[in-house]
């Protein structure tokens, strides 16, 4: 059961697991239907993306329910010192820099940011990968395969 896992001692520093706010998100973030609404979310952000349109409220509301995404799994794991931390799964750090970039272009020029932003969102599909399972073997197997691929093609 994942909500009896070694969850860290000490969240942020300051929350214990017994704290009544962390047994609030360790909760939420367990829970199958979080788990499916923010796949939705993520599937649903990737058919926005596909459709190039520049809505900043309907980005503004992605970007929302990410940054509570990202609060939620922080406050029940941890940010870094943990093993089991937010920050020690790569599939995490994709997320982080998701949403950090996402902040960081509300607050400078569009022109500065255009490119990073584009490359960066980019990468908003590979989120899926993380929540469907099977999902991360099937990817390190074709990344693994490249390799072997290249010989192939030359």
């Amino acid at each position: 059961d994942e909500y009896h896992q070694p969850w860290p001692p000490k969240s942020l520093i300051c929350l214990d697991v017994s704290h009544p706010v962390r047994q609030f998100a360790i909760r939420i973030v367990v829970s199958i239907s979080f788990h499916l609404f923010i796949l939705a979310t993520v599937l649903a952000n990737c058919v926005y993306m596909a459709l190039e349109r520049n809505d900043p409220a309907v980005e503004d509301v992605f970007l929302a329910i990410f940054t509570v995404e990202f609060c939620l799994k922080v406050i029940a794991q941890g940010f870094l010192r943990h093993p089991r931390s937010y920050l020690r799964s790569a599939w995490n750090w994709l997320d982080f820099l998701l949403v950090v970039s996402a902040w960081v272009t509300l607050f400078l020029p569009e022109s500065e940011t255009l490119p990073a932003v584009r490359a960066v969102r980019a990468l908003r599909p590979l989120r899926t990968v993380n929540r469907v399972p099977g999902m991360k073997v099937l990817v390190g197997s074709l990344l693994d395969a490249i390799p072997a691929m290249t010989s192939v093609f030359l």
